[in-house]
């Protein structure tokens, strides 16, 4: 086999593997992290010993680090989309594949509706529900995350697995 045909490939369907690992595994990393910044923001709060200021201070670290993250997920997911769409531009597969590219995006599917279970089930939890109310856009992106493999998922099919003339 020819090596530069080998390393020629430079992206499939399993950038949206990737897409999905990265949200849900950021998502649920920062409603915990959330989670405990808060609690150690009201231990703060309660401890007469610390001045204002740093009360003050660590309150509006907590609003931007809310607001600032929250809006970032969905830069995150807008950035991975057109990359992984960017990369499947790059591919030259032939269309007898997509049967297989049908299958991987059903199992995709699946995984995206797995991942968004798993934080919805994090998110209603008593400790962690409080941080998921304030993580509006993170909690919307994620629970909605099986609808965007499908829609990221068709248009890298679509990219990916266009007619070309010179096959």
């Amino acid at each position: 086999m020819d090596v530069r045909r080998k390393l020629n490939k430079k992206g499939s369907g399993l950038d949206v593997v990737f897409i999905i690992v990265v949200i849900a595994v950021f998502a649920c990393v920062l409603l915990v992290a959330l989670a405990v910044y808060t609690s150690w923001d009201d231990a703060l709060q309660a401890n007469s010993d610390i001045p204002t200021q740093a009360k003050s201070a660590s309150t509006q670290v907590k609003s931007t680090y809310t607001g600032v993250l929250d809006w970032g997920v969905l830069v995150l997911v807008s950035i991975l989309s057109v990359a992984a769409i960017g990369l499947a531009a790059m591919v030259r597969v032939h269309s007898v594949f997509l049967i297989f590219f049908m299958v991987l995006w059903f199992i995709l599917m699946l995984i995206g509706a797995i991942a968004a279970n798993v934080y919805d089930e994090m998110a209603s939890n008593a400790a962690l529900s409080t941080a998921a109310n304030e993580l509006g856009t993170i909690t919307f992106v994620v629970t909605n995350l099986p609808w965007f493999v499908l829609v990221v998922g068709g248009l890298v099919a679509i990219v990916m697995y266009k007619s070309r003339g010179d096959m």
